[in-house]
């Protein structure tokens, strides 16, 4: 697939449907898919955004300890990660499914457009029927 602002153009459009879900959520007036969405939605928005903005700053050339920091980075992660997680599914004011949901908002966004661009592909290369 020859774009190369895929990721960056998925984080947008992941952010918006994000904010459209929190709405939706809002408006139905369910508090806990609310705060499950939102940190759901936090968790994948995030994720992506490290390996857009983080990671080749960290790895990129000239950089002598991008390494260590990177391996920081992760080590800070992990725990964050744990601990939203942890209180995610213990606690009663926020609802796991919406977590689930708002988690696989990125990948969702991702393959809808690789697969809406992989259509525009075929029908631009298809050849014309005549009736």
């Amino acid at each position: 697939m020859p774009d190369e602002k895929l990721a960056s153009r998925s984080l947008k459009t992941a952010l918006a449907v994000a904010l459209l879900g929190l709405g939706w959520t809002l408006a139905a007036a369910r508090p806990d898919w609310c705060w499950g969405w939102l940190i759901g939605a936090g968790i994948g928005l995030s994720s992506l955004w490290s390996l857009l903005w983080v990671v080749p700053r960290l790895v990129g050339p000239g950089s002598k300890r991008g390494k260590f920091w990177l391996g920081a980075l992760a080590v800070i992660k992990l725990p964050v990660y744990l601990t939203l997680l942890y209180y995610t599914m213990t606690s009663h004011s926020v609802n796991p499914v919406a977590v689930a949901a708002g988690v696989g908002v990125v990948p969702g966004v991702i393959l809808l457009k690789v697969l809406g661009f992989m259509l525009v592909e075929t029908l631009n290369n298809a050849p014309m029927r005549r009736n």
